[in-house]
């Protein structure tokens, strides 16, 4: 399993079920890139697909039985070398890691939202009772293509476990 398709696998795993659009938005990849690695995982049966029930056009993807287990092993194999790689340090020095690290991915997604979003245009304030209607589910848009509303909406990949994440879980 390439790195492409363990990020995939995990995040289908994290928001089971889930679009193609929302794959490549919370990995911030293009949907090419995104089903290039979905198309292998379900030829190598650790995710199957469905038309959804609200929208025919959209496809649904949820991890098999098999998918499921091998993300599990891969999520107790990084745990475990995770835990190792960070033996020799103090609880307070593994803190000040987790804070780095975090504040290192908050700068890295919002440097990403500066370079890919398209500056957002001001608009006429709308009625507050009425939302404006969407064609899409919120945050299901390519992170190239999206508006500023759409950008807060996306979080930063939740496919492949963070450090945090990483410390307590195992085996």
């Amino acid at each position: 399993m390439n790195l492409g398709e363990w990020r995939a696998l995990g995040l289908i795993h994290a928001l089971q079920p889930v679009t193609l659009a929302a794959l490549a938005a919370e990995l911030y990849l293009d949907k090419a890139q995104i089903s290039r690695s979905v198309s292998d995982l379900i030829r190598k049966g650790l995710v199957s697909h469905s038309a959804s029930l609200q929208d025919r056009r959209q496809t649904l993807f949820v991890p098999t039985a098999a998918g499921r287990r091998l993300h599990d092993r891969v999520l107790a194999f990084t745990s475990a070398r995770n835990e190792m790689i960070t033996r020799s340090l103090s609880p307070k020095e593994k803190a000040e890691l987790l804070r780095l690290l975090d504040k290192v991915t908050e700068a890295t997604v919002q440097s990403f939202d500066e370079i890919f979003r398209r500056p957002a245009k001001q608009r006429p304030e709308r009625n507050a009772a009425k939302p404006p209607s969407r064609s899409r589910p919120a945050g299901t848009r390519s992170p190239r293509r999206g508006s500023q509303r759409d950008a807060k909406q996306i979080r930063p990949s939740r496919g492949a476990p963070r450090v945090r994440d990483l410390k307590t879980a195992g085996p």
